[in-house]
């Protein structure tokens, strides 16, 4: 039994921890840099800009944690998946939910996605909604991806704390009870001829999770 847990943390994305003692260390920076580094197939550019020291500027302003809930990292560290992840957080409490925006930069779900979802508008309340109980994403674990139409989230392995420090893997605050655990299908690097992205869709050749 032992052993079949670890191998399921050991597939995937990695373990996922509760650290909301230590939620400030995890809180992003408002703005940080990263670089694109895959072809990506969608219209309207992934917004590089012309500075090598800066090749995409990011800019989320990032909730704090809320009050109840817990923040859960997802540590790339450890992951088995070495390119694009889906995934859906899991536990036996039915009222789980994350409010839509209450994530790392780093990963997405349709109510982020502004090309399906504009600001104010009716599809936003909508999928809104749904995001909030669906608690499912996309992330990558190896590569960057953005696309400018669908707002300023992005995919990738990392981001970038408050102190300047950066933080493999992403988060979620949750508000429910665990024990939790996830679902995930993801490119293992073995199967999939690479990983390059079409509006944050990509190759997923493995299937794995925790808890």
């Amino acid at each position: 039994m032992i052993l079949q847990a670890a191998l399921a943390v050991a597939l995937a994305m990695g373990p996922v921890t509760d650290v909301t003692p230590h939620w400030r260390h995890y809180q992003p920076a408002g703005t940080f840099c990263v670089k694109p580094d895959v072809k990506q197939y969608a219209q309207g550019g992934d917004g590089a800009t012309a500075d090598p020291a800066c090749a995409l500027r990011i800019t989320v302003d990032t909730p704090a944690l809320c009050g109840g809930c817990r923040r859960l990292f997802f540590d790339f560290s450890k992951a088995a998946a070495r390119g694009h992840a889906y995934y859906h957080l899991s536990s036996l409490d039915p009222g789980l939910t994350v409010d839509p925006v209450a994530h790392s930069p780093n990963t997405k779900n349709f109510t982020n996605d502004k090309l399906l979802s504009p600001d104010g508008s009716l599809q936003e309340q909508v999928i809104g909604g749904f995001d909030t109980h669906a608690v499912s994403y996309v992330t990558d674990t190896a590569h960057f991806t953005h696309t400018v139409v669908q707002g300023p989230y992005y995919i990738g392995p990392w981001y970038v704390n408050r102190r300047g420090e950066r933080i493999d893997g992403v988060y979620l605050d949750v508000k429910g009870d665990g024990p939790f655990g996830y679902e995930a299908g993801y490119n293992s690097g073995r199967l999939c001829p690479n990983d390059d992205d079409a509006y944050y869709v990509g190759c997923v050749d493995a299937s794995g999770g925790s808890g």
